[in-house]
């Protein structure tokens, strides 16, 4: 979690949902630790007086943004178990060959922070205020009216591409597995 400078305003920065580009909205840059729900700080700015917000993303748009970003990040590979697989079984080609990998292995993908639920974060974080990344351009009106004097405006950061050689489609198989590991996601991403 993040406060917004000095305001009563509280980000929960879900990882893939366009996190970075609020932060740096708001004139703050990104940070590690703006991921976390459990530091001792994160506890502080779960009191009543703080109001809380989040991003939501479409699930399977936000897979396919953490595998791409896994990808992009294979040099730091150490420690990030996803990233090892993806080295040490040949996972860098195709996305629907990578969840196919993780079939009766689902717990180890979402302990990587890039694929873990949406929903921990909001049951963890309790958010009042839930925008959507598909109209980030217009929902961060709601929290910039919150915090006027802080907010510098909205871009675009962070953008997770893949090599050309890579498939990042999903087929019909893979779709319905995310719909499966993510059926809570869908649900308050469609409330």
């Amino acid at each position: 979690m993040r406060q917004i400078h000095d305001t009563s305003l509280v980000f929960i920065h879900i990882p893939k949902t366009a996190g970075m580009a609020v932060v740096n909205a708001f004139g703050l840059e990104h940070q590690t630790s703006d991921h976390s729900l459990t530091a001792p700080t994160d506890l502080a700015l779960s009191d009543r007086r703080f109001v809380r917000f989040t991003v939501f993303r479409n699930p399977i748009s936000r897979f396919e943004s953490g595998y791409k970003y896994s990808l992009s990040m294979l040099q730091n590979h150490r420690g990030n178990p996803v990233r090892e697989d993806i080295l040490s079984h040949g996972l860098d080609k195709d996305i629907n060959e990578f969840l196919s990998f993780y079939h009766d292995k689902i717990q180890r993908l979402v302990s990587n922070m890039h694929f873990v639920p949406q929903w921990y974060y909001y049951t963890k974080g309790k958010p009042s205020i839930m925008l959507r990344q598909e109209q980030l351009a217009t929902d961060i009106d709601i929290i910039a009216r919150l915090a006027p004097q802080h907010f510098v405006g909205l871009s675009e950061k962070n953008k997770s591409l893949s090599p050309a050689d890579v498939n990042t489609t999903l087929n019909k198989k893979s779709v319905e597995v995310i719909n499966k590991i993510y059926r809570n996601d869908f649900f308050l991403w469609n409330m």
